[in-house]
């Protein structure tokens, strides 16, 4: 396979023949063509994608057709259309394909535009590049068989990736004097007595072309002199720094996040996956995509952005609270995976997690500055500042016009749906609804959830002023009953990878269950509801860990609405009150009111849930086997309290409750069901359990 790729042959000199000139010039050449190409995939970074396709629309290069794969592929993630995502399919295997005559031609030719790397290194990346992401785009499609062709393009991926990796990052910088291109390179810059003076100026001006490329890249320099004196030597040298950066943070971002991705997939899917020779390495990716995310370009954002992503995610929590190597030191209550899934065992405390975060602040600062009008990373500033808990100050950030205009408006739809779960967990729930519907006409996706949201902002609004100010109640009752009903009938217009999306399915569950109610109970849509919708979405999204104390308090008085004894809209449901008391509990944890959310879960949730079989045997903890009820509507709820109940459990006894705890969470687990948000919810378990594994092996 090396040699396949290219590596361990020896490479004749590129001036053999008496084609030294033509030669040099094509290496100028490219270089200038990859220097374009990576401006092209910066300015879509900085949210300026009208300028990227300009900038690309004469190139024919495989560069070039790697960065409109690569624009291609952003807009259709961000996005999820049908379109887009056929357009970032077509134009990625355009780039496959062009990258497989380029890596030909430069084995075939001997010519190498790399001071390190064997001729073709640079297009081995670029392939494997197009088959990652053209993978990824093929899996978003709800064809079956783009499934089968994008595993195919998956295990070329990691097949290419694992070889150059193999070969790129065996050896540390300037340790490949073996290889005969790196020496041959050196002859590239070695003038040649017989050159012509046309030659002269052709290499000349490509070299000034080449710097000023690299210049408005790296220094977003405009203007720069046509006069700038650069001979044909440094020109060369540029040139091989720009495809060494290219080579080096390429395979470091591409592999890194493609051994990131295997290592923290389902166990199921990673057990197949495995049988086809994938191995993940969480703590070789993590390596690989923090040392990526140093550079200047592409790559570097894309490896930022993973890292953000795994470290801080927006619904990456654990409710695993580290312990801390200091007592001076204090945890927040609610903290994000950044603080264990990391390297694997090395963050196991507080201030290891302090110093991870303070990494990703430094990079985001960093990249910021590089992309000042990013709305992408104006967005990921917001998010990390809410994980700390500052939620006014992040919603501030999101408001932020300064900038301009946003033109991205896939990025504009992910800014705002932020922003206004950000404004429902702050009780802002008037603001809140009336940008949930905006949402609809930034995105094609989750309407019907958009509307469901809405109401569910407005039937809390209508419960709070039912008393106090009877006519804002009416007018709120009013929005709230025209958005639940308009909510089912949007209900599978979008399928994601052949499947209906999970919340449609929540939604239509629950606006059935309600109007089913309002008949029999023969009462208004609005009152048929029983314990608080928006309060069941603030709690998926983790919400009440950043929930001030006053509005957790607020939140315990909104979410008792149904059982008020002297005006019960309705009598509770079982259902009901298995989620009121689920959702009160995790409040009172939140307001150090552990022994109250104990007892409403030991009390009032698990024994409905759950029968206690202590002649079956017990757990390593010495909790009793169980019997699952799942006959409940909001299915959610019955492995979510066990989670809970394990999280009160870590709350009140910490380390010395590891085993209990993980007790729990294998119970929870057990639950084992398809049943409703079974992945959301199973991603939290698997937050915690990988928590605790990683603080018990410390």
């Amino acid at each position: 396979m090396l040699k396949a790729l290219g590596f361990g042959k020896q490479s004749p000199s590129p001036s053999a023949g008496g084609h030294g000139e033509d030669e040099r010039l094509s290496v100028l050449k490219e270089a200038v063509e990859l220097e374009v190409s990576l401006r092209a995939m910066d300015l879509v970074m900085d949210d300026r994608p009208s300028e990227a396709n300009k900038s690309l629309k004469e190139g024919k290069s495989t560069y070039n057709k790697l960065a409109l794969g690569v624009i291609n592929f952003i807009e259709a993630t961000l996005g999820f259309e049908p379109e887009a995502i056929k357009l970032a399919v077509d134009s990625l295997y355009e780039a496959e394909q062009s990258s497989h005559r380029d890596r030909q031609k430069s084995q075939r030719t001997h010519l190498s535009t790399s001071s390190k790397f064997p001729p073709g290194t640079e297009y081995a990346v670029t392939m494997a590049e197009a088959h990652l992401l053209g993978a990824i785009s093929l899996f978003l499609s709800e064809s079956v068989i783009d499934s089968a062709k994008a595993f195919y393009k998956l295990r070329k991926a990691y097949q290419i990736l694992d070889e150059v990796n193999g070969h790129v990052n065996s050896k540390g910088p300037g340790q490949n004097s073996n290889l005969s291109t790196a020496s041959s390179s050196g002859k590239l810059s070695e003038t040649t007595s017989r050159r012509s003076v046309a030659s002269d100026e052709q290499l000349e001006q490509k070299a000034r072309d080449l710097k000023f490329a690299r210049s408005q890249r790296i220094n977003r320099a405009t203007n720069p002199s046509s006069e700038t004196l650069i001979d044909e030597s440094d020109g060369i040298e540029m040139a091989h720094e720009s495809v060494d950066e290219f080579i080096q943070s390429g395979v470091d971002a591409m592999f890194g996040l493609l051994q990131l991705v295997i290592s923290i997939i389902p166990p199921t899917l990673g057990r197949v996956l495995s049988l086809v020779g994938f191995r993940g390495d969480k703590e070789h990716g993590l390596k690989l995509l923090w040392r990526a995310s140093g550079y200047s370009n592409v790559h570097g954002a894309i490896a930022l952005l993973a890292l953000l992503q795994f470290y801080d995610g927006p619904t990456q929590f654990s409710d695993i609270e580290l312990p801390q190597k200091s007592p001076s030191n204090s945890s927040s209550g609610c903290e994000d995976s950044s603080s264990v899934n990391t390297t694997t065992s090395d963050i196991t405390s507080v201030e290891d997690m302090e110093l991870t975060k303070k990494k990703l602040e430094t990079g985001l600062d960093r990249i910021r500055k590089f992309y000042p009008r990013g709305a992408l990373w104006q967005l990921q500033e917001g998010r990390m500042v809410a994980s700390k808990g500052d939620m006014p100050r992040a919603v501030e950030i999101m408001n932020d016009t300064s900038s301009g205009p946003i033109e991205m408006k896939q990025v504009e739809g992910l800014m705002l749906f932020d922003k206004t779960i950000m404004l429902v967990v702050l009780h802002e729930f008037e603001t809140a609804a009336e940008n949930f519907v905006r949402l609809v006409d930034l995105n094609s996706w989750s309407h019907a959830f958009y509307y469901y949201l809405s109401g569910a902002c407005h039937v809390e609004l209508y419960r709070q002023h039912k008393t106090s100010n009877p006519e804002y109640a009416a007018k709120h009752k009013k929005l709230a009953t025209a958005a639940i009903e308009k909510a089912p009938t949007l209900v599978g217009k979008k399928r994601f990878m052949a499947k209906s999306m999970p919340f449609d399915m929540f939604v239509l569950r629950k606006t059935n269950q309600w109007k089913h109610t309002s008949q029999s109970e023969k009462v208004d849509l609005v009152d048929a509801i029983g314990t608080s919708p928006i309060h069941e979405v603030i709690y998926f999204w983790n919400g009440f860990c950043r929930m001030p104390k006053e509005l957790l308090e607020k939140s315990l008085t909104y979410l008792a609405y149904s059982t008020n004894e002297q005006d019960p809209p309705i009598k509770e449901t079982e259902d009901e009150q298995i989620t009121r008391n689920l959702l009160q509990s995790v409040a009172l944890r939140f307001l150090d009111r552990s022994s109250e959310g104990i007892s409403l879960l030991d009390n009032h949730v698990l024994p409905k849930i759950w029968t206690p079989q202590p002649h079956k045997g017990h757990t390593k903890s010495g909790l009793p086997k169980v019997q699952y009820h799942k006959h409940h509507k909001d299915a959610y709820a019955g492995p979510s309290a066990i989670y809970e109940r394990g999280i009160f459990e870590w709350k009140l006894n910490g380390l010395e409750s590891v085993d209990r705890v993980k007790d729990y969470m294998e119970l929870a687990t057990a639950w084992a069901d398809d049943y409703e948000l079974s992945t959301r919810v199973g991603m939290k378990i698997k937050s915690a359990t990988d928590r605790l594994e990683t603080i018990h092996s410390s």
